[in-house]
């Protein structure tokens, strides 16, 4: 099993010198120019940005009398099933946002967090899902807590 990989990579970078290499060593230095100048002109983060982002719904459910529920649904083809979403909570109008918890969603793409209310002031939370391949980073709705 071993040798039949060793021989099939030797036959490989055999092959490898026979492919028409000479094509791109004997362009011209301003088709050179010209191929660096269409590669800086795309950078990754350009790509990135291009990319769909998902959908996500969320909404804030009091349940009882002292128990918030965030929750939401991350819709999309193909489905969101058993991933990880990220709830972030920024405190105040200018704080930054940080993970205050990470949920898995169900096969439907459903996720929920119980969630907390300040005794002053008030606590922005958004979902956030990650950036993949197929989609950029996700965001829902904000939403915030406050205390009477």
């Amino acid at each position: 099993m071993r040798m039949n990989r060793i021989l099939t990579g030797l036959i490989g970078l055999a092959l490898g010198g026979v492919t028409p290499l000479a094509i791109t060593s004997s362009a011209t230095a301003a088709d050179h120019g010209v191929a660096a100048a269409h590669a800086s002109a795309t950078p990754a983060s350009a790509a990135r940005e291009t990319l769909p982002a998902r959908e996500i719904t969320s909404k804030m459910v009091k349940v009882g009398a002292h128990k918030i529920v965030f929750k939401g649904k991350v819709k999309g083809s193909p489905r969101y099933a058993n991933k990880k979403v990220k709830i972030e909570r920024r405190i105040g109008k200018k704080g930054a946002w940080k993970v205050y918890n990470q949920v898995r969603t169900t096969d439907l793409g459903n996720w929920k967090s119980q969630v907390g209310a300040p005794r002053q002031g008030k606590w922005y939370f958004r979902a956030v899902t990650p950036q993949t391949n197929n989609y950029r980073k996700s965001y829902s709705s904000v939403w915030y807590t406050y205390s009477i």
